[in-house]
C-alpha cells in the first residue's frame, strides 16, 4: 500500500543528539559570592551577617562537644557493664561453687563513678539507729559513707541530738564518697528506702533496709550474709531479722517484752560461749535488734545478757549507752 501524500523534509535532521550529563549546572561559589547572591534575592534582612554566622558556628560547635560527651559517657556505661559480665564469668570459671553467693554478691556499685546514693525516709519517733552503726562498719570496710539528714514539711520539730547522730561532723564534699545517706526525716510509719525512683519501688521497713545496706559489704565481710555464710546461716539470720521486727518494731508492750526474753535465751542456750546473736562475730541482726531496742528504749530494765549486749553495741555505734529519745 502506497502513502497518499509525501511530504519533503523541511530541517535536517543531524546525525547524532548530544545529551546533557546533568539537569542543571551551578558554578561553585565562595562564601562571600552566596551571600552576596542571597542578598541580592532575598534582601539583606533574610541574609545573616558575619556575627550572625560565627555564632551558629559556635552554637554547632557546642552541640557538637554535648553530642560527643554524651557518646563517650554511653560508652564508657556499655564498657562497665561489659567489664562486669567478664568479671563474674571470670570469679565463676575459677572458683568452685559457694552455696551461699548469689548472683547479686558479685557485683558492686562501686565500680560506677558517680556516688551510690541512699535516700530513706524515717520518722524521728522512731529513728533509724541502724544507719548510724552501718556508717561505721562500711567505713571500716573501707567504704566511705558520706551521712546528712534533712526536715521534711510534715514533721515539726526534730532534735540536736538525732540530727547530729545522722550527720557527719564536719561535713566534707559529698562527691569523695562511695555511697551516701540521706535521711529525711517525715511523718512516715516506717523507715522507706529508695535508690533509683525510675527502676525501684520502696524499700519499705528497717530490717529491708539493712538487708540491701548488707550487700555493699565486702563478700567476705560478717555484715554480707548472703555472701558469707552457708544456707543455715542465710535462713537463720533472715529469720531472726523477721522475727525481732515483727515483735519489737511493730508489736505491742507484751510482745516487745517477749522478745527481750526471747533474745536474753538466745544467749542462754548459746552457754556464754558467743557474744552476739549468730554467734562469735557481730551480724546484721544484732544491728537491726540493737537499734529496735534503743528505739524502744527497752534497755532500761533489759535481762542481764541482752545488757550486756546492748552495751557493747552501744560502744561499737559509738553513742551513749542510754538515753532518751527527745
Amino acid at each position: 500500500m502506497t502513502t497518499m501524500y509525501r511530504m519533503p523534509r523541511l530541517v535536517e535532521t543531524p546525525p547524532t543528539v548530544e545529551l546533557p550529563s546533568c539537569m542543571y549546572k551551578m558554578e561553585v561559589l565562595s562564601c562571600a559570592q552566596a551571600l552576596d547572591l542571597g542578598a541580592s534575592y532575598y534582601g539583606p534582612s533574610r541574609v545573616p551577617s558575619s556575627e550572625k554566622n560565627s555564632d551558629g558556628v559556635a552554637a554547632l560547635e557546642v552541640r557538637q562537644e554535648a553530642l560527643l560527651e554524651r557518646l563517650q559517657h554511653l560508652r564508657q556505661q556499655l564498657d562497665h557493664l561489659l567489664g562486669n559480665k567478664v568479671a563474674a564469668t571470670q570469679v565463676s570459671s575459677r572458683s568452685t561453687f559457694h552455696p551461699a553467693i548469689g548472683a547479686a554478691a558479685y557485683s558492686s556499685p562501686f565500680k560506677a563513678a558517680s556516688v551510690h546514693d541512699l535516700v530513706i525516709s524515717g520518722n524521728p519517733t522512731t529513728p533509724p539507729f541502724s544507719l548510724v552503726l552501718l556508717r561505721k562498719l562500711l567505713r571500716e570496710a573501707g567504704c566511705s559513707v558520706y551521712s546528712v539528714n534533712h526536715v521534711h514539711s510534715s514533721v515539726s520539730e526534730v532534735s540536736d541530738y538525732l540530727q547530729e547522730c545522722f550527720t557527719d561532723q564536719p561535713l566534707v564534699e559529698r562527691s569523695k564518697h562511695k555511697v551516701a545517706f540521706t535521711l529525711h526525716w517525715k511523718d512516715v510509719s516506717a523507715p522507706r528506702l529508695m535508690v533509683n525512683p525510675l527502676h525501684q519501688t520502696q524499700i519499705s521497713g528497717e530490717e529491708n533496709i539493712i538487708r540491701y545496706v548488707s550487700r555493699l559489704f565486702p563478700l567476705s565481710s560478717p555484715f554480707n550474709y548472703e555472701a558469707s555464710g552457708s544456707f543455715a546461716v542465710i535462713t537463720e539470720t533472715d529469720q531472726l531479722l523477721d522475727q525481732v521486727s515483727k515483735q519489737v518494731a511493730a508489736g505491742n508492750n507484751k510482745e516487745r517484752q517477749a522478745a527481750m526474753r526471747q533474745l536474753n535465751g538466745r544467749f542462754l542456750l548459746r552457754l556464754g560461749k558467743t557474744e552476739w546473736l549468730m554467734g562469735n562475730l557481730c551480724g546484721i541482726a544484732d544491728v537491726l535488734a540493737w537499734s529496735l531496742v534503743k528505739q524502744a528504749q527497752l534497755d532500761v530494765a533489759a535481762p542481764a545478757n541482752v545488757a550486756k549486749w546492748y552495751k557493747k553495741m552501744s560502744t561499737l555505734a559509738g553513742l551513749a549507752y542510754s538515753v532518751n529519745i527527745p
